[in-house]
This record gives structure tokens, C-alpha cells and sequence, in this order.
């Protein structure tokens, strides 16, 4: 399964590449869970909540792309080349090291 983030409808969405279509993943799992009459299942909305939920998280995923999958459920899916790719994963945080803090110190301690 190749997760994916991507934009589309003004949104942001985490799914999964099937050949040339993409497929949102909460739609087509509300999709899966509606035909087979189960209670709706979420998904964390980003990438990396998704893996961070673990492998029950990643079973729906693959349940929903499974289901976007066959020929009759086509409207789940969305030309690639439709939608904007994003960075898979938005960044944490992220640190500086101030390596040349002493050096820059020494030179400007003398500038007031």
C-alpha cells in the first residue's frame, strides 16, 4: 500500500495510490463500513497518525483501499494527476544546534 498525502477540494487528505487514481482513506472506509452494514471506523487524519495508531489503524486503511478498489466503487477514486501530491509527512519540530554560538558571541559582544 503506497500512503500518500495530497490536496483536492480545497483539503487536505491522507490516502493511498492505486496505479494512476488515488484514494481518500476515511471516505472509502465510511464507504466499506456502509456496504457491509458495520459500525463507521475512524482514521486519524494526518499520515503520521495514522502509522502512530498502529497495525488496527493500518488494516482499515488497507480494508478501504481493498473496497475503492473493485470495479463498481470507481467513484472512490481520483485521477492522480487530479490532485496535488503533498509531503507525506508534515514535520515535527525541528532544532538548531548553535554550533558557532561562542565565535558569534566574541564578535558581537564589542557591537552595542
Amino acid at each position: 500500500m503506497k500512503l500518500a498525502t495530497f490536496a483536492a477540494d480545497g483539503a487536505a487528505w491522507t490516502g493511498a495510490v492505486l496505479g494512476d487514481a488515488i484514494v481518500a482513506l476515511q471516505p472509502a472506509l465510511d464507504a466499506a463500513c456502509s456496504a457491509s452494514d458495520q459500525p463507521a471506523e475512524w482514521l486519524p487524519v494526518d499520515l503520521r497518525g495514522l502509522l502512530a495508531a498502529g497495525e488496527a489503524a493500518l488494516v482499515s486503511a488497507a480494508r478501504a483501499v481493498a473496497f475503492a478498489a473493485r470495479p463498481e466503487n470507481a467513484a472512490l477514486r481520483r485521477p492522480l494527476a487530479g490532485v496535488t501530491l503533498l509531503a507525506p509527512l508534515a514535520p515535527g519540530k525541528i532544532l538548531g544546534v548553535g554550533r558557532n554560538y561562542a565565535d558569534h558571541a566574541r564578535k558581537s559582544a564589542g557591537r552595542r
